[in-house]
């Protein structure tokens, strides 16, 4: 079954956390994939994202800020893990 990228992976909270989660399943998925781009929207979804498709290419566009980063396998998960925290910061920080 084909997953659908307008689902979210996960819920991230402001304080970063679930993030640990969130980067577990992307790992998983990336075995899978080869690559994806992950984005955090303003209320903490998180996305894996065909980094090539459609919806990739409308949130670079529209929600520049979202965009976490684009992940190949090679990545490990503390580094995507890291990286989706500090996305949780730039919340707080824009919510201050």
């Amino acid at each position: 079954m084909t997953r659908n990228e307008n689902d979210p992976i996960y819920c991230i909270n402001r304080t970063g956390a679930g993030s640990g989660y969130a980067a577990r399943k992307i790992e998983i998925m990336l075995a899978e994939t080869g690559a994806l781009l992950i984005a955090v929207a303003d209320n903490g979804e998180a996305f894996a994202l065909d980094p090539a498709g459609v919806r990739a290419r409308a949130v670079e566009a529209t929600h520049p800020e979202w965009l976490v980063g684009v992940y190949t396998h090679k990545i490990d998960r503390a580094t995507i893990s890291g990286d989706i925290r500090e996305r949780a910061r730039e919340l707080v920080r824009a919510a201050a």
